[in-house]
């Protein structure tokens, strides 16, 4: 049986927003830990499962046979080396002849999938003239690594990624990153290491159905697949697992990243209190986000494993309108031959493409994100 836990440990279990944790409330989780037994040895196994689990994605029938398919289409397959030595897998796949060309994307799939999983999205944005770069997650098909850590480590592989389409002249930054789950957690934890660098290389972002850390998205999967495990029981397992792998949850947290964020990022999510999908999450994230341009695009009717993939076609008006974004932004060659149809301030099936900053707007702009008198912003309530 395993030791009570400590104090630190209960306040390390709870929300950043959460009040104080009370005396009552540790003599109280350290019952049920004591209570649990082999309980909490289940809640550990679960959570060395979660990062070791994705290994058997080297088997999937999806990675064998688009492979073959992408191929065929002159994509070409390698693996670079992390900062750290880990083996990354990846798949260029060119932008389609004939199109005026775009700029570059690094594309990072969700928790049990592979790169080949959007293969289709890789195939859509190639045709309108984009040079996609599909990576392998780290414990995931092609890439090794001892397991995954959701965005901590991975969040670095995103510069790897972008030396490596340098070097082989792919693509010239400002690039596009686009992520899916977990994927997405990588792509927007990237953005504040790319905020470090005295030029940054990452001009916009498509995070498609994003957790705002670790905590929440064990939580979130808790309530979906098996809400009669008890939840105490099941956090303090996964923490212990999580903690026994050198990660914390505090490392997978998003929302002062997507806080402090000036550069556009386009969110995509199923509907909000469906408990398939993490609307609700996707949605406080999009609204945390008060500078620079941000659009909520919600998917109805979807869950939450579709929105990267079967979703991707609905998605793609509001990609027009971030590029629109990224072309205001930037005058580099990779976005000034972007001929994207979309100018600012266009309506995108009833979206506005506002690209001023929050000092610019309506005078009377409320918390609710929305400029208080203005119809427009208010029936399409997810833009700014």
């Amino acid at each position: 049986m395993s030791e009570p836990p400590s104090p630190a440990e209960v306040v390390a279990d709870r929300e950043p927003d959460e009040p104080p944790v009370a005396a009552e409330e540790v003599r109280s989780v350290q019952r049920i830990r004591k209570r649990a037994g082999f309980g909490h040895m289940i809640g550990v196994w679960v959570g060395r499962q979660m990062l070791r689990l994705p290994w058997l994605t080297r088997f999937s029938l999806t990675r064998k046979r688009q492979r073959p398919r992408l191929q065929n289409d002159g994509a070409s397959y390698g693996r670079t080396l992390a900062a750290d030595g880990v083996p990354i897998g990846y798949c260029y796949l060119p932008p389609a002849a004939g199109v005026p060309r775009r700029a570059g994307v690094v594309h990072f799939h969700g928790w049990m999938e592979t790169k080949e999983t959007h293969a289709d999205v890789a195939r859509t944005l190639a045709g309108l003239g984009h040079p996609v770069l599909l990576v392998d997650l780290r414990h995931h098909g092609d890439s090794g690594g001892p397991f995954v850590t959701f965005g901590v480590k991975e969040r670095h592989d995103v510069d790897v990624l972008i030396d490596l389409a340098v070097e082989r002249g792919w693509f010239d930054p400002p690039v596009v990153t686009v992520g899916f789950s977990t994927g997405a957690v990588t792509v927007l934890a990237h953005l504040a290491e790319d905020r470090k660098r005295a030029e940054p290389r990452v001009a916009g972002c498509l995070a498609l159905a994003p957790m705002i850390s670790l905590r929440r998205g064990v939580r979130w999967f808790r309530g979906m697949a098996a809400p009669r495990i008890a939840e105490r029981w099941l956090m303090l397992g996964v923490m212990e697992a999580v903690r026994r792998a050198g990660l914390s949850f505090d490392e997978t947290e998003l929302r002062d990243v997507v806080r402090d964020e000036e550069r556009p990022i386009l969110f995509a999510a199923g509907e909000k209190g469906d408990r398939y999908t993490l609307g609700d999450q996707v949605e406080e994230l999009h609204r945390l986000k008060t500078r620079g341009w941000t659009s909520l695009h919600t998917v109805p009717g979807v869950t939450h494993f579709a929105v990267g993939t079967a979703a991707f076609p609905a998605i793609l008006p509001l990609w027009e309108a971030l590029l629109a974004v990224v072309r205001q932004r930037c005058d580099e060659p990779a976005c000034a031959d972007d001929p994207s149809a979309i100018e600012p301030g266009a309506e995108v099936e009833g979206v506005r493409a506002d690209l001023h900053p929050i000092a610019d707007r309506h005078p009377d702009y409320q918390p609710d994100r929305r400029p208080a008198g203005d119809e427009t912003a208010a029936s399409v309530g997810d833009e700014r």
